[in-house]
């Protein structure tokens, strides 16, 4: 398994390098700058897995009932369960921390970056895999929300996985079991991502 892996490392180096640089974009300057908005408040939210805000224009079933419903644990009222619940995990197994709140985002950032390269590299074109990894790489905005614990990265990720596999389905009729878990994934992580 070892000499496997040593072996396709060696095989493509480019592969090497886009995880390389994209851990390097990504991981740099992951707390430099505080909490904003969203991210805070999904955090927040995710620390004890509770679906509430301060706030009497958007209140939650914790406000709703008196004893809080079996239901209501299962998804938050203004945006699906996965990302809370993948922060909450973090957050258990390694702290606190606002590292440890972005983390889950920018592995979902660099994640994004390896599927596309695979997705061009085995149905597009071999030796243009490199161009949607650089392309992301040079692209601000994108380096900015893989830095941030915004549910978009993680939603992105999780379509992209279901398009490789909708692609593989071709090799293997079994992989339309990972297409549909992987799509299933992204819409319980925002709704959007129906679309």
């Amino acid at each position: 398994m070892r000499m496997k892996l040593l072996g396709v490392l060696k095989q493509d180096k480019v592969l090497v390098v886009i995880f390389l640089a994209s851990c390097f974009f990504i991981l740099y300057g992951l707390t430099f700058h505080d909490a904003v908005s969203d991210e805070a408040v999904n955090a927040f939210r995710a620390i004890g897995y509770y679906d509430h805000l301060v706030s009497q224009l958007q209140t939650t079933p914790y406000q709703w009932f008196e004893q809080v419903p079996w239901w209501a644990k299962l998804s938050f009222h203004d945006a699906p369960y996965l990302s809370f619940l993948i922060q909450f995990i973090f957050f258990k197994f390694f702290g606190v921390s606002l590292l440890i709140m972005r983390l889950p985002f920018a592995l979902a950032g660099i994640g994004l970056i390896i599927i596309l390269y695979f997705i061009f590299q085995k149905f597009i074109d071999k030796k243009l895999a490199w161009l949607p990894a650089v392309l992301l790489l040079a692209n601000v905005y994108y380096l900015w929300s893989s830095k941030l614990g915004y549910l978009e990265i993680l939603t992105s990720f999780f379509v992209w996985l279901s398009i490789y596999f909708f692609f593989k389905i071709k090799e293997n009729w079994k992989n339309i079991y990972l297409w549909a878990l992987f799509l299933g994934l992204a819409l319980v992580t925002k709704y959007t991502a129906f679309f």
